[in-house]
């Protein structure tokens, strides 16, 4: 009964691709993803240091913005805005915060997950900032760790 209860308050996911995928592969996904992305629908990116989260972002904007567009990884400056098509995008890193959820608040994400497009990666230290409705982007080595498992889920 417990569990019941639970699971009404648990997002829904649906899984919209679940594939194994090589770096090449995992570029053309973020390619194809441009058209999809949406202000207020955050992308929450999961998986381990050097997974290629980083990657995939950078193949998005690369793709939005130009294939010359630097993009570097968030890491120290936690947020990096880019404009499309009179849109902010923002790259987020929050694998600094892990030891200081607080600092969240200060930098204003909140409102940045409902007003703009948000690609986060390290999301499980968004703590209770999460948002309500985000895409889901997973990414584990497969046990050879030459390809990635690549999930991504729609969540309510």
């Amino acid at each position: 009964m417990l569990l019941l209860y639970l699971e009404t308050f648990l997002p829904s996911k649906q899984i919209l691709l679940n594939e194994v995928v090589n770096e090449q592969e995992l570029k053309q996904h973020a390619a194809q993803y441009v058209s999809l992305l949406q202000n207020g629908i955050p992308v929450l990116l999961y998986g381990e240091i050097g997974v290629g989260k980083t990657t995939w972002v950078r193949s998005l904007l690369q793709t939005a913005l130009g294939k010359d567009l630097r993009v570097s990884s968030p890491t120290f400056s936690l947020m990096i805005p880019y404009t499309w098509n009179d849109q902010t995008i923002w790259h987020i890193d929050l694998y600094r915060l892990e030891k200081n959820p607080d600092r969240l608040k200060s930098l204003g994400i909140e409102d940045y997950l409902h007003h703009n497009i948000c690609l986060i990666e390290w999301a499980d230290y968004l703590g209770y900032l999460y948002p309500e409705t985000y895409v889901r982007f997973e990414l584990q080595y497969t046990s050879a760790h030459q390809n990635r498992i690549l999930k991504i889920s729609w969540c309510t």
